[in-house]
């Protein structure tokens, strides 16, 4: 999906130098004055260690697939996803865990995905509000938001 306006918004109260910060996918920024780039670069600019991985090498990520085990050592600040989740095949039981294991104790984790019904064939899997309720009441996760907007 890619960093929106909206996106930024909600993430940048938790953004500041020196922050470690794991992105699931190469995103792109989709608002301006950096619409079109890649997010990675605009979230070195803000001095922030940001390490973005995907499926597959390109834009700058390191090449990891979620459907596996990685050996994270809960060090992020910040675990974001603007829409990867959504188009692993599968169960998406070990790519929670690595989110999990990647989240710092009092980390924030951002998830975004289309709404349940739109973008059919999107991706192969929809999530919905009461998706992410469960999920916070299951892992004990404080739930700071839950929102639909349109996307972009």
């Amino acid at each position: 999906m890619g960093i929106t306006a909206d996106s930024m918004k909600r993430l940048s109260p938790y953004l500041r130098p020196g922050i470690n910060m794991l992105e699931l996918g190469a995103q792109n920024t989709y608002y301006n004055p950096h619409y079109g780039r890649i997010a990675k670069d605009v979230f070195e600019e803000m001095l922030i260690s940001h390490i973005s991985i995907d499926i597959i090498e390109h834009q700058k990520c390191v090449q990891c697939d979620l459907r596996e085990l990685h050996p994270f050592n809960a060090g992020c600040d910040v675990v974001t996803d603007f829409g990867t989740c959504e188009h692993i095949d599968g169960s998406l039981y070990i790519p929670y865990v690595n989110i999990h294991k990647a989240c710092k104790v009092e980390g924030i984790m951002v998830h975004e995905n289309p709404m349940t019904g739109n973008w059919r064939g999107h991706g192969q899997h929809y999530f919905t509000e009461k998706f992410y309720v469960e999920l916070a009441k299951v892992c004990n996760y404080k739930l700071l938001e839950v929102t639909s907007e349109p996307a972009m």
